[in-house]
């Protein structure tokens, strides 16, 4: 239930927003506003990458494994797809069934499903993932490793799919409200900031007389 709570919400965020925006004062409403349409922009953009590997993922298994004549070649893809939802751990947890399976029960295989995801996994690491998400998850890696490993200690598997999302809402509104404090402080003109004196002007031939 709390699942399909957590997606119903980053689907239909606004009803959750416009009720947030009315418990803000009006003093800050606007600023808020501002940084909740930014996070909902940024969330958008992740959430469309996302969907985008984790299909490109599914596929590229599903028609591997199909290839050299694995079983159950659909349900690793669906399996492949799931992991990316986790970063850097979920891809090579979903690694894991198909290997072991071939190794239980088709030992001679083994070895073309070890090229074939090793091969899947590099084409992901270097095309797919700077292709797709790039430009949306702007977070270091060790940022996003740290996020999983923290959100998943407290929260279990929710946690370990909620840390990306929840890393770039917090990312994205400490950069709002720092970019919006900027952009609202007062600047001083010349005149205010900095009393203006009479020049003065001394004239060397009065002097000399």
């Amino acid at each position: 239930f709390l699942v399909v709570l957590v997606i119903y919400m980053l689907a239909q965020p606004e009803p959750l927003v416009r009720g947030g925006l009315g418990l803000v004062p009006r003093a800050f409403r606007a600023r808020v506003q501002r940084i909740a349409e930014k996070v909902l922009a940024e969330l958008g953009a992740w959430g469309r990458a996302e969907l985008l590997l984790m299909l490109a993922m599914g596929i590229l298994t599903f028609v591997s494994y199909s290839l050299i004549g694995v079983p159950n070649a659909l349900l690793y893809g669906f399996i492949a797809a799931l992991g990316e939802a986790v970063p850097t751990v979920g891809p090579i947890l979903a690694s894991l069934p198909p290997l072991i399976t071939t190794l239980a029960t088709e030992p001679d295989k083994v070895i073309w499903v070890i090229v074939i995801t090793l091969t899947i996994h590099q084409l992901e690491n270097q095309l797919l993932v700077p292709l797709l998400l790039g430009r949306s998850l702007k977070l270091h890696p060790v940022s996003v490793m740290a996020g999983v490993l923290g959100f998943s200690t407290a929260f279990g598997i929710l946690g370990a799919f909620l840390a990306v999302p929840s890393l770039i809402v917090i990312k994205t509104i400490y950069e709002g409200w720092r970019e919006l404090g900027q952009n609202s402080e007062p600047k001083l003109e010349p005149s205010a900031a900095e009393p203006e004196h009479p020049e003065v002007r001394v004239d060397f031939q009065e002097v000399d007389r």
